[in-house]
């Protein structure tokens, strides 16, 4: 191998530096800041879902094209929303989606706001998401896309002018955070193709004269198709709260539904089948709750508030919490907030929870990353403590998060302390460990990789070897002689991970993404390294054992720190 291997390095001395992989689109658009909060105090209407415009050919009419990125849609006056309606919460349905991009959704007549409503990450994507919006002057709202595709916009609610308080119409959380209210997983009753079931709300606080629930649905195990949750003992309406475009897809989706009078519950319609959890995080007040400005709302042009991307290059790892304000001028007498939150750039599978700062996470989550490199947003309406709201993310991610209004109250006191936020910073690489795979060695240090790999250790071939920074780093070892470190690198499939340990003791988790088996030659490696992932680490040995005629390359992208 020695010779061979130097054949080769004679090639790419000169190679040093980490290769640049393309980043996927980030989730936000391009322009102006929000404009300035709204002064009036608003409530909420509750509807039953409905169609009010659908871009396809055969669609529902309802909306303007402005341009080939801008379409306008009448909400006011419409589908029984109030004439008066100063914002309104529409779910929003991208279909037939031509590549990555985003969907902003903004009063009408104003520029587009930096701040999205919707991502898609890939071609073909068929992704909804709530939205709360301001309407324009006479009732509209304008939704611009980055890329081509078509909209689907179905309205569950809005927000009328109150010149003071109120009883109906004003949102009520739940004290410690959502709560579960149904898993279908745990009697393994998943819902069937074309079925709708009434989920029972009552044991979870919603009052008898509530005028509509806050719920968090999320479908796993699921089959492609749409989701709609409507009020129950009712026709099921021409609309949509969530979409699953893949197979076996998990997928959360923010829903108000309004109830029917006297009932504590709702309906849920899978069109495809799949398991489903609902997580209940609050409700609106009926007409005969107590006349009160707690909970009312204050609609604004959407605002970003939170984007970890501005604040360090990767993401932050798994486990990681992080407190954020939520743009409120009125801080002591805001009590939530209506925010989109979207992850990007993720490591790895998981979930990602929105809470009040300060206060003990909910066993309930906000949004689920089922793909690697995906982009995903949830609407979240979340309290808020005195110190504002807090993100965590299972598995680590970048996070953003938008605001769209924040609801009257007086806030929860956060009593726990700020978690401590560890970010990714550069250490030198020790050691390769793959316990299932028989791997356990040493990364050598010497200039020369021949000396490394014949003195029975790991060498790097390309990269700095450093571990937490953006970079692609290849090891070669022997397969048979010299210890033979890399015998066994063959049982290191796709979907398996291993470790490499840094000079810090902590182990950083690659997940193993390809398998190759290439000629000797530059290009064919680095065109695995280039296709492995954004931040990798290559193994590399002869192949088969005792030839030298081929090279086996195990591929892994960096996923997190290990638990």
């Amino acid at each position: 191998m020695a010779l061979l291997l130097t054949c080769v390095l004679a090639l790419v001395a000169p190679i040093v530096a980490p290769i640049v992989v393309p980043s996927l689109p980030g989730p936000f658009a391009a322009g102006s800041v929000a404009a300035a909060p709204a002064t009036g105090l608003t409530s909420f209407v509750s509807l039953a879902p409905a169609r009010l415009a659908d871009t396809r050919p055969d669609g529902v009419a309802g909306y303007t094209r402005l341009d080939e990125r801008l379409v306008r849609v009448q909400v006011a006056g419409r589908a029984g929303v109030p004439a008066d309606a100063v914002a309104a919460v529409v779910n929003i349905t991208a279909v037939d989606t031509a590549g990555a991009g985003w969907v902003a959704a903004f009063p009408a007549g104003g520029a587009v706001p930096t701040a999205s409503s919707l991502n898609v990450d890939v071609p073909g994507r068929v992704i909804s998401n709530l939205a709360t919006v301001r309407l324009g002057s006479s009732g509209e709202i304008d939704l611009a896309t980055s890329a081509a595709m078509h909209l689907v916009v179905d309205v569950v609610g809005a927000y009328v002018p109150r010149s003071g308080a109120v009883a109906a119409g004003r949102l009520e959380t739940v004290a410690g955070g959502a709560v579960r209210a149904l898993d279908t997983r745990d009697l393994a009753v998943p819902l069937g193709p074309g079925e709708t079931r009434t989920v029972d709300l009552s044991g979870v606080g919603v009052p008898v004269d509530a005028s509509a629930v806050v719920v968090n649905l999320v479908a796993t195990e699921a089959q492609v198709g749409f989701w709609t949750a409507f009020p129950t003992a009712t026709t099921r309406p021409l609309a949509s709260s969530m979409n699953i475009d893949t197979p076996g897809q998990t997928r959360s989706a923010q829903a108000i539904v309004a109830l029917t009078p006297g009932a504590r519950a709702i309906d849920v319609f899978s069109q495809s089948g799949g398991h489903l959890v609902i997580d209940v995080a609050g409700w609106f007040t009926g007409a005969t709750a107590p006349v009160s400005t707690d909970g009312m709302f204050v609609p604004v042009s959407p605002q970003r508030v939170l984007d970890t991307r501005d604040q360090q290059r990767l993401a932050p790892w798994g486990g990681t919490t992080i407190e954020f304000a939520t743009g409120t001028p009125n801080p002591t007498t805001t009590a939530a907030v209506v925010l989109n939150v979207t992850v990007t750039e993720p490591w790895y599978f998981g979930f990602v929870t929105v809470h009040p700062a300060g206060l003990p996470r909910p066993g309930s989550s906000n949004l689920n990353v089922s793909a690697l490199d995906q982009i995903v947003a949830n609407h979240a309406i979340v309290r808020t403590s005195d110190r504002g709201a807090a993100v965590f993310t299972q598995s680590g991610s970048h996070l953003v998060a938008d605001v769209a209004g924040w609801y009257l109250g007086t806030p929860v006191v956060g009593s726990l302390p700020p978690e401590r936020r560890e970010l990714p910073r550069s250490v030198d690489a020790r050691r390769i460990l793959a316990p299932g795979a028989g791997i356990d060695t040493e990364i050598g240090t010497h200039p020369n990789i021949d000396v490394v790999v014949d003195s029975g250790l790991a060498g790097l071939w390309m990269g700095s070897g450093d571990l937490g920074v953006t970079d692609h780093n290849v090891y070669f070892a022997h397969r048979t002689s010299h210890g033979g470190e890399f015998r066994t690198l063959d049982r290191l499939k796709i979907g398996s991970t291993f470790v490499v340990r840094g000079a810090d003791g902590r182990d950083y988790r690659y997940l193993v993404t390809r398998q190759d088996v290439i000629v000797p030659r530059v290009p064919e490696l680095l065109r695995v390294v280039d296709q492995a992932g954004p931040i990798t680490v290559t193994l590399v040995a002869c192949h088969p054992p005792g030839s030298v005629r081929y090279r086996l390359a195990v591929s892994g992208r960096l996923i997190g720190l290990a638990p």
